[in-house]
């Protein structure tokens, strides 16, 4: 993680495998319905307000020029409006299991054991993003990218590597981006890289992982967590 900010989970097993797979189909099913009222009616009154206290979003969906979202707050899903109760256990699933990852790996990292997602004293300010890229003409932020370059302001991230190309991460070591969907297994592997957080709590040592989404040909569905606890934000 040092040398290149970022590391490939492999071997993840075939039960999470499985249920990543329940979550795409999940995403197709709904970002790429024609039924507006359904998609819109998921869309809750719970505003999510970061580490720093700001409002950023309402929790559930939403739509932009550049790509369809279904957001989850971690500390507080409470008010989510669920597009159904298949698409709720599916993603809950997966979430845990992300989380599992990301507080794994805190662990490790920092040196002691973290209080884990599902038992903090601190705020849980961690957040879930199911994505849809259409890659549709005048979607993204630019012709040849959805999201541009940047670091996240998490601890950890964690993304299940998709059945579409998009995401590439910069590798620290050897200066170079990585297409993360050519170099790695679809559905059967996991990225786990770096955020700002992360680098202000080693000192330097762990460098936030620099990634972006490219555009292409066909629509992307995936599915990222952040790691946000509020103790590494005071």
């Amino acid at each position: 993680m040092e040398r290149h900010s970022f590391v490939v989970l492999t071997d993840i097993g075939r039960p999470l495998e499985q249920t990543h797979d329940q979550v795409l189909d999940d995403f197709e099913t709904f970002f790429a319905s024609a039924d507006e009222d359904w998609k819109n009616g998921c869309t809750s009154k719970h505003i999510y307000r970061n580490e720093h206290g700001k409002p950023f979003w309402y929790a559930g969906y939403e739509h932009t020029s550049v790509r369809d979202c279904f957001r989850v707050a971690c500390g507080d899903i409470s008010r989510l409006v669920w597009p159904s109760s298949e698409f709720q256990t599916h993603w809950l699933s997966l979430q845990r299991h992300m989380q599992r990852i990301c507080d794994r790996a805190l662990s490790l990292t920092v040196g002691y054991d973290v209080e884990p997602s599902h038992a903090r004293s601190d705020k849980d300010f961690s957040v879930c993003y199911g994505l849809h890229y259409p890659n549709s003409e005048g979607s993204g932020q630019s012709e040849t990218e959805n999201v541009f370059e940047h670091v996240d302001p998490s601890l950890y991230v964690v993304e299940p590597v998709s059945r579409v190309e998009g995401l590439d991460v910069y590798d620290q070591s050897s200066k170079q981006w990585l297409k993360v969907e050519k170099v790695c297994v679809p559905g059967k592997e996991i990225v786990l890289f770096c955020g700002h957080a992360l680098n202000r709590a080693t000192r330097g040592r762990i460098p936030g992982t620099l990634h972006r989404v490219r555009r292409n040909p066909d629509r992307r569905f995936c599915i990222v967590y952040e790691q946000k606890y509020e103790e590494y934000f005071v």
